[in-house]
This record gives C-alpha cells, structure tokens and sequence, in this order.
C-alpha cells in the first residue's frame, strides 16, 4: 500500500471526531443477554402498564385481560392460533434468506402471489375431488412464492443487486396485480359492481383439526423441517458458509449463485405456502388484506428468534397473544384501536431496543488511554484486555488512527507505526508524526516523550539536510 501523503494526512486530522457512535460490542456470554432480554421485557411491561395509567385505567386488570382473553374459551384459543398461522409459516421462509444474509423484505408479497395461485384452483376448480383440490393449491401456492422469490435472487446473482429495495418494490407489484384481478378478470358477477373476488366452494375450504384450519400442523412440522434443512443438510450448511462469507465460500468449492437462488425460491416458496393457508383456511376469498402486514412482522419475529425455527415459535405465540389480546381489550375497556396499537409499539421497542444493545453499543467522544475504542484495539493488537505495560506512558492517540489500530482498514504502513506506538517511536515519523502524535494532549507523564521529539529532529534535521543538497546540486547545475 501506498505511503500517506501530506494531503491525505491534512485531510484526516481535519476530520472531526464524532461526539456519539456506535461500537459493535464483543459478544456475550448466553446468561447475560438472557438477563438483557428478561429486563427488557420487564422494563416494556412498566412502560405500557405507565401507558395504561395515563388512559385512566388499571395496568393489572388489562393485562390480565389481555391473557384471560385468549385462551378464556374454545373460540377464542382458535382465534388466537389462527392469528399465528401465517406468521408462523412465513417467518420461517424469511429465516432461509436471513440465514444467507439475503435480506429479503418481499416476503409479503410473495405470501401474496401464494394467494393468487392457490385462488386461481379454488375459484375455477373447485369441482375437482376435495384432496386433490387441496394437493393442488398446495403446490399452486409453492409455484406461486417461490418464482416471486425466484426474481429477486436472479436478479442479485446476475447484476448485484440490492436485494432489500427490489423485494420490497415487488410487495407493492403483488399488492396491485390482487387488486386488478378483484375490479378485473376475477370480480364477482353477483357483486353488483362492488370490487370483490367471489368466496369460495365450500370444497374449496381446508379441513381442519380440533376446530381449527389444517394449517398448524404444516406449522408445526415446517418448524422440524427447517430447523433439520439448517442444522443437519449439506445445502443448509452452504447456507451458512455463504451467509459468513462469500468469498470463503468460493474458495471452498460452493456454487454462491446456485445457492442463492435456490434458496430464495424456498424462502418465497414457504411464505406462499402461508398464502394459501389463509385464503383457503381463514378468509376463503382473496383480497387486497390478504397479508395485512404479515411479511413484516414476520422479519420481526425471525429476528428475534435468532433465526432458529424453535425460538420463532415461540415468538410467534407471544405476538398472536399480543395482536389477539389487543382487540379483546378494545372491547372490554373501551379502547381505540390506536391505543391498543400504541401499546404494542411500546411493548416491540423495548424488546427490539435490547436486541440492539446486546449486539452493539454507544461511545461517546474521548481521548486518552481510558476511551472505550483504545480498550478494545488493545483487546485485538494485544491479544487481552487492560493497559499493557508499554501503554503506561498514557498516549492520546487519534480516535481515526485506534480504528487503524484493531487493523479493520488493513493499512501497512499504519499497522506498523501502532506497533511501533506500544513500544518506542516509530523508525519512520513522518509517516504517522501528525495522525499520531500531533493530536495528542498531555494528561499524565510521558516517558516516551523525549524520544518522540528526538525522532522528530532527527527528521527535521535530514529533511533540511536534503532540501539543502537538493539546491547546492541546482547551484552546481
């Protein structure tokens, strides 16, 4: 690499150090951020039971509603594992992309065209047998996500992509082609001009056990099949390897574009499934609703449930508990609709905010020997944590130069000056002389002070010794 020019030099010590960034702190040990997430959740209880006082009402008796709620009948504990279904489903189609960091936002939208072709079946074709209708807006809702999966994955094989924007460009496609169908080609004839999509046969219906839709034992067993496709198949520890590198995973021999679009088709695949459950099993018509914002929550729940399908279970029951008991205490207090929807934002910051802060954290500016960043270029230049003894003399290093420090920007000639930091003053000053040291301020002793300003003159001393061989060989000239 090349050595630092004045220029450059100038133009990093101009750079002003931000007063508030954020650090990605070392990972933690499971107990702490179990802790983290229990204070979390405890400190968004106090948050909405403070909401709920300020609304006048008891925080004990509304949340005890909320639960009683749920699960005080048959009906309602069939509501709330309706309310779960499709997020089930279509988080664990969103964990096969997240697992590949393959960040895709569309799962919406391919929920959506899961819909589409499992109704085209149910509409046109709902004289066939009752299992073979089933069986063939199974696969209609398979085809249906996994090629609206299939578009985006190409597309980012093929040119790079940005694979967030497109998907989520492709929600609002969907969004449009159900509502075209509903004023168009698919409009009930017996609307009298209303824009709806015919309900469907009831041999259309999907079958259900204990009372509830068929679709929470294709749930439950996606949650095995994934969590298996993950744990313990070649493909999905291709998954992995391209998910921590791609780079890494070329050299190993995997096929990175193969991989990621096969598993783009089976992400969109699995959220179609959850397409067709819902119009086959809940609402058993098509609609522009269809979703209603399943795709997102879904992100949410697999972010949560660190991507393992067990977890997404079980965040999935807390977040049908929380949608379903939102509604129930609409009705029991009197609540708007935008109450009960702020109580649930209060209560999804808190346990989203601890996620954050598990993974990452806030530095303030400072300078010295005591700053958060120097402790942690120390941890990975020195192999420990603490002040290594060569670090007593307490050097105020540019917050830019730390970060050269823990080696993140590769730099050479950088690397070697911090070397050179720890122990004695670089052989080479001026290469580092103003990033380094000429934005240090005193605040203890120095006992390798001396030997800075020493090197320094003795740079001085042969810069000004060549400038004057340079113009006694232009004299001679």
């Amino acid at each position: 690499m090349s050595k630092p020019t004045p220029s450059s030099l100038a133009t990093r010590r101009s750079s002003p150090e931000p007063l508030l960034r954020v650090v990605k702190k070392p990972e933690l040990p499971p107990w702490q951020a179990s802790l983290l997430r229990v204070g979390a959740f405890l400190l968004a209880i106090a948050a909405g039971a403070l909401f709920i006082l300020m609304l006048g009402q008891n925080p004990l008796n509304v949340y005890a509603e909320m639960i009683r709620g749920c699960f005080r009948s048959k009906i309602a504990i069939q509501s709330t594992v309706k309310i779960g279904i499709p997020l089930l489903v279509t988080s664990l189609g969103v964990t096969l992309a997240f697992k590949m960091k393959f960040w895709n936002i569309g799962a919406e939208g391919q929920l959506i065209m899961g819909a589409v072709f499992a109704t085209y079946f149910a509409l046109f074709h709902s004289d066939w047998p009752h299992l073979l209708l089933m069986l063939a807006c199974f696969l209609a809702g398979i085809i249906g996500g996994g090629l609206w999966g299939l578009i985006p994955a190409v597309f980012k094989a093929r040119f790079n992509t940005n694979e967030t924007l497109l998907t989520l460009m492709l929600n609002y496609i969907a969004y449009y082609i159900v509502d075209y169908l509903r004023q168009g080609p698919w409009q009930d004839p017996e609307a009298r001009g209303f824009p709806k999509i015919a309900t469907f046969d009831p041999n259309a219906y999907l079958g259900k056990i204990f009372g509830v839709q068929f679709g929470w034992i294709i749930g439950l067993l996606l949650v095995v099949l994934v969590f298996v496709y993950l744990r313990y198949t070649k493909s999905g520890y291709e998954i992995s390897v391209v998910g921590e590198s791609q780079a890494t995973a070329r050299y190993a021999g995997i096929n990175v574009k193969r991989v990621m679009i096969v598993t783009m088709v089976l992400s969109g695949a699995i959220s179609g499934i959850a397409g067709m459950l819902q119009v086959t099993g809940t609402d058993f018509t098509l609609s522009t609703g269809v979703a209603s914002g399943v795709g997102f929550t879904a992100i949410i729940v697999a972010w949560l449930g660190q991507l393992n399908p067990f977890v997404i279970l079980v965040f999935t029951a807390f977040f049908s508990i929380l949608e379903k008991g939102s509604g129930v205490i609409q009705t029991a207090f009197g609540l708007s609709s935008y109450a009960a929807d702020i109580l649930q934002g209060v209560i999804l910051f808190f346990i989203l905010g601890c996620e954050f802060f598990i993974r990452y954290s806030f530095a303030f500016r400072a300078f010295g020997w005591h700053a958060p960043d120097v402790w942690h270029a120390r941890r990975n230049c020195h192999g420990k944590s603490g002040q290594p003894e060569s670090w007593r003399g307490g050097y105020d290093v540019h917050w830019r130069h730390r970060r050269v420090l823990c080696g993140l920007y590769h730099t050479k000639h950088c690397a070697r000056c911090a070397w050179r930091i720890s122990r004695r003053p670089p052989l080479r000053p001026h290469l580092c002389v103003f990033d380094c040291y000429a934005q240090s301020k005193p605040k203890r002793d120095r006992p390798y002070l001396d030997d800075f300003w020493r090197g320094f003159r003795q740079f001085f001393r042969g810069f000004s010794a060549r400038i004057g061989r340079n113009r006694r060989a232009e004299a001679i000239g």
